[in-house]
């Protein structure tokens, strides 16, 4: 292992898992000219190791002469991944590791590197590329036949055989409609926009999920994900009398029967005008029952200090799965 080759591979970001079975958060921070490890341990937030790229060259040279245990632990796990024999798939047959622990696995990788995300497609955009780290090769925007009607799934798995479908949702609630603007933890700087209603986004979810089920009963797709990043809490809490509220997303809730899902009271003209028109108005059917609604920590496992998370508020993520 080249030590370019160890630098490149800290740089996607990721977490080593210590003997004691702790996790270590690392990545690849750039302030100016300079590059630096940050390695974060999950049981001791606030303690955080901070090494200079020719610093940790020098302890890479040399890694049995130094006692740094927490850069140990990185080295070992990045050599262990790049002495794998385990390499990125590109035979076209997908990987057999789309289980929703190993997604999550990329969701938290994903979150080092890139708390904030520009738009939806930058999210498509940088959690594919972390899929394909991992060794499944997915495209965008791949078409899919619906019953006549002709659907593109944000992701999909390549390959002539039913494989993984993905669809994405990245959703951002703001305190006023002007937008923040603001600097990640990074310094790349984010103009960021509020584009979560909250009835309107229980409605979308539960459409694409919809879809997806309906091609893996069909036996068009072998599993089906939706995927939910937002800092909108209105989602993951039990809702109010809103519209909405017969499409559930709160954390621990079951979905037991099949549905056929209206919006809830109002006169159907109040309700085609508040949904945008009549695209909004069809009941939503499942064909395949998701399992049990848990989200997940996306920001606020790193103790993000950025003013622009302080704003927004901490991210989380939601993953729906087909059985």
């Amino acid at each position: 292992m080249r030590f370019q080759d160890f630098w490149t591979e800290l740089s996607k970001g990721g977490k080593a898992q210590t003997k004691g079975g702790g996790e270590l958060f690392f990545s690849v921070q750039k302030k100016g000219n300079d590059e630096r490890l940050h390695i974060k341990s999950q049981k001791s937030k606030n303690h955080s190791y901070k090494i200079l790229k020719k610093t940790a060259q020098k302890y890479f040279n040399n890694p049995t002469n130094n006692n740094h245990g927490w850069f140990n632990t990185v080295f070992k796990y990045i050599n262990g991944k790049l002495s794998s024999p385990s390499q990125p798939n590109n035979s076209g047959t997908p990987k057999q590791l789309m289980t929703r622990a190993e997604l999550c696995v990329a969701m938290d990788a994903l979150a080092v590197r890139r708390p904030i995300f520009h738009s939806e497609a930058d999210f498509q955009f940088e959690l594919a590329w972390n899929l394909a780290e991992a060794g499944s090769r997915y495209r965008a925007e791949v078409p899919h036949d619906l019953g006549g009607d002709v659907i593109y799934l944000d992701l999909s798995t390549k390959s002539g055989a039913p494989g993984v479908g993905i669809e994405l949702k990245y959703l951002k609630s703001l305190p006023n409609a002007a937008g923040v603007a603001g600097k990640d933890r990074y310094e790349e700087t984010f103009n960021v926009k509020n584009n979560s209603s909250t009835n309107l986004a229980r409605y979308d979810i539960w459409s694409d999920y919809s879809r997806l089920s309906q091609l893996v009963h069909k036996g068009a797709l072998r599993k089906g994900y939706v995927i939910v990043l937002t800092n909108d809490s209105n989602l993951w809490t039990p809702p109010g009398e809103i519209m909405g509220r017969n499409f559930p997303l709160q954390d621990g809730s079951p979905v037991t029967t099949p549905m056929d899902w209206h919006w809830n009271g109002h006169t159907e003209e109040e309700k085609r005008r508040t949904v945008g028109g009549a695209g909004r108005m069809t009941p939503i059917t499942l064909p395949i029952l998701p399992k049990e609604l848990k989200w997940e920590e996306y920001t606020k496992q790193f103790n993000d200090p950025s003013p622009l998370i302080g704003v927004l508020g901490h991210f989380r993520y939601l993953i729906i799965q087909t059985p």
